[in-house]
């Protein structure tokens, strides 16, 4: 003869793993840490380009940046929009006092430059 012995279903909670708990919390600020970075990278190759473009403009009339004294300072007039043009405004100074006077002096001259040259809306930053 059979005896049938009724059976109990039990559920019993499985324990996660920590690290998958941990990594679930720390998300947002792994999303936040990789937006910064791209926004950094982005900010960082726009600052090349207009470094290249004021050394080419500087070249163009037979300047050398490089090779001029310290305390030197370089301004361009940066577009409002991310527009490319053909002419930029720069200003620049060199053998100055301090870096402070050789920025203030490199922002006067990219300023005259922008009245005397530009058409479009831009404005005036030190780059180097």
């Amino acid at each position: 003869q059979r005896v049938l012995i009724p059976s109990v279903q039990v559920r019993v909670p499985v324990p996660q793993p920590k690290e998958i708990h941990y990594f679930k919390s720390k998300m947002p600020f792994f999303i936040k840490l990789l937006l910064i970075f791209l926004l950094n990278k982005i900010l960082f190759s726009n600052q090349i380009n207009y470094t290249r473009i004021f050394e080419e403009t500087m070249l163009n009339y037979d300047i050398k940046f490089d090779e001029m004294r310290n305390y030197k300072s370089g301004a361009i007039c940066i577009p409002d929009n991310n527009d490319v043009y053909d002419k930029y405004a720069i200003g620049f100074s060199y053998n100055m006092y301090n870096k402070s006077d050789a920025n203030k002096v490199a922002l006067s001259g990219c300023r005259e430059m922008k009245k005397k040259l530009i058409s479009y809306e831009c404005k005036c930053e030190i780059i180097l």
